[in-house]
């Protein structure tokens, strides 16, 4: 199972690394003989709006006036004869190409990819495992049956809202659900869910189609285990607050939509646990050196809105 999970975590990794975008490169003569490396934007009766190929994070623009010679796509001219004589070349073919300013172009397109949502929300799924060591001295049947109940599936719902262009503040809802047989008389049924705010910080890489989006967590945490205990129904449940951290990479694949591959982690104990049996109640208490761990973490995909 473990092979598996790694394997999918690579092909999807390599899948994210594939699907970086690549940009022709554009020069700009000036009338001072200044040569600029860039991608054009888009120009306009009187200005010309690009971005460096040195600082892509930020817009930049020239007068007319000042601008000598457009030659858009020269670095990727890889066949033209005088490719390495960048003057003369220049000199002798001047291309002036007028984007246009309507309808959908690749300017377009790149300017709104620049401008980052301040709202986002979206879901997720995967698996999730949790973090609990065995206790000592446990018989091997137990054992066994203890690390597959470690396994299950997690998913969630988040939203975030970003006043600055990279720190932000997020909302999570996240459930993890485990459930497992030892046999016809004892089962399990266990659901970990965790309810916060937290402080975002989003990476942009280049040209802001990727970014890398961290969180730091805190909320609360139910416990709950619907259990069989010797063939008599059980309900153990604990209420905790949790802290959390997660990471994650996010692919807009458009300007309204994104993909999001990222992993998270969620850390609490409880001391105390309540237990229900045939109506009647009764509340746990474990020593220091024997709380009941509810600490857990995911890989999950999913999808991003704004």
């Amino acid at each position: 199972m473990l092979e598996y999970v790694k394997n999918c975590f690579t092909l999807i990794v390599l899948f994210f690394l594939s699907t970086a975008h690549a940009f022709s490169q554009d020069l700009i003569v000036t009338v001072r003989q200044d040569s600029i490396n860039c991608s054009i934007l888009e120009q306009t009766t009187e200005l010309v709006r690009f971005f460096l190929a040195s600082k892509p994070d930020s817009v930049q623009e020239l007068k007319k006036g000042e601008i000598s010679t457009l030659a858009p796509g020269y670095y990727t001219q890889k066949s033209n004869t005088m490719v390495h004589d960048t003057t003369k070349m220049v000199e002798a073919h001047p291309v002036k190409v007028e984007i246009p300013l309507h309808g959908t172009t690749l300017a377009d397109t790149l300017l709104s990819w620049k401008k980052l949502p301040k709202w986002q929300f979206g879901f997720y799924g995967g698996l999730g495992y949790r973090l609990n060591r065995s206790r000592i001295g446990m018989s091997k049947a137990a054992l066994n049956y203890h690390k597959k109940l470690r396994s299950g599936v997690s998913f969630g719902l988040d939203a975030g809202y970003f006043p600055c262009r990279k720190i932000g503040i997020g909302w999570r809802y996240d459930t993890y659900f485990s459930t497992g047989t030892r046999d016809a008389r004892n089962k399990d049924n266990i659901m970990i869910s965790f309810l916060g705010s937290g402080l975002l910080y989003r990476a942009p890489l280049k040209f802001q189609k990727t970014s890398v989006l961290t969180g730091f967590w805190l909320g609360y945490q139910p416990f709950r285990n619907n259990a069989v205990v010797d063939g008599v129904d059980t309900r153990l449940s604990a209420n905790t607050m949790a802290w959390g951290i997660s990471i994650g990479l996010e692919q807009r694949i458009g300007k309204k939509c994104a993909v999001s591959l990222s992993g998270q982690c969620f850390l609490s104990s409880s001391y105390k646990l309540k237990r229900e049996v045939g109506g009647t109640t009764e509340v746990i208490t474990f020593s220091s050196d024997r709380f009941e761990d509810l600490s857990r973490a995911s890989l999950t995909l999913g999808l991003k809105f704004n």
